[in-house]
């Protein structure tokens, strides 16, 4: 299986070069990592760890917007996103509203609801952590009886 790389912060600042000075781009990239825990005949099974990365483009054309997203990090993605919101872009309605995209760094990075506790967990800690929240053994039964989950 191939390691899970997140791309560089380069690599999706390409959507935006070469735009032209009369369109307006912002480029969000999202980095997640969660954690299901199914239940099934009242028992804890199939912990499943889901990690993800998603870019997405918003592009303001002649105050026409257009937002695409997309987890597909190769460079014939990342073209294919830039093309999506330019298109979408072009056919939007003006929005005589839209004072423009505000201005920030370059490369201005904010973590958001991120616990270091928490990402360390392995699936087998947030089994157990699971099973107490539902008053359970890990695997089995438990203190409720019946029902599945």
């Amino acid at each position: 299986m191939a390691r899970y790389r997140p791309p560089s912060i380069d690599e999706p600042a390409e959507l935006v070069r070469g735009l032209g000075s009369d369109r307006q781009a912002d480029v969000r990239i999202l980095r997640n990592r969660g954690m299901t825990v199914r239940f099934a005949n009242g028992r804890i099974h199939q912990p499943h760890l889901d990690r993800g990365t998603t870019v997405s483009l918003r592009v303001a054309d002649a105050r026409r917007l257009g937002i695409a997203t997309t987890s597909d990090l190769s460079p014939s993605g990342l073209a294919a996103v830039r093309e999506a919101a330019l298109g979408l872009a072009r056919a939007a309605p003006v929005d005589p509203t839209f004072p423009g995209f505000p201005a920030g760094s370059d490369r201005e990075v904010r973590p958001v609801a991120f616990s270091a506790s928490t990402a360390a967990l392995s699936p087998e800690a947030a089994t157990r952590i699971a099973a107490r929240v539902r008053g359970r053994r890990p695997g089995g039964g438990g203190a409720r009886g019946g029902g599945g989950g």
